[in-house]
């Protein structure tokens, strides 16, 4: 079983919006480190793949994202995918 840290991501003292807090996630996964394997113990792969270059990890979060009915909800997501500082 692979274990991959969460990409660290500074969320504290940014604009609250959450669209611009989701934005800074998104950065923070495409810069972090790729791998082609992924986590067999979780669900929301947190070991990034790749299929051409593309980050399917970072869609994934995307797509939940805009599926979020609060802001709570959103901010819960967004520590699934990075440590949030």
């Amino acid at each position: 079983m692979v274990r991959i840290m969460k990409p660290s991501c500074k969320l504290s003292g940014e604009n609250g919006n959450i669209y611009n807090l989701g934005a800074i996630v998104l950065i923070a996964l495409r810069r972090a480190p790729r791998t082609e394997e992924r986590c067999d113990d979780c669900w929301h792969r947190f070991a990034c793949w790749t299929d051409n270059e593309k980050c399917l990890l970072v869609n994934e979060f995307a797509g939940k994202m805009l599926k979020c009915h609060s802001y709570e909800e959103a901010l819960t997501l967004m520590q699934e995918y990075v440590e949030v500082e």
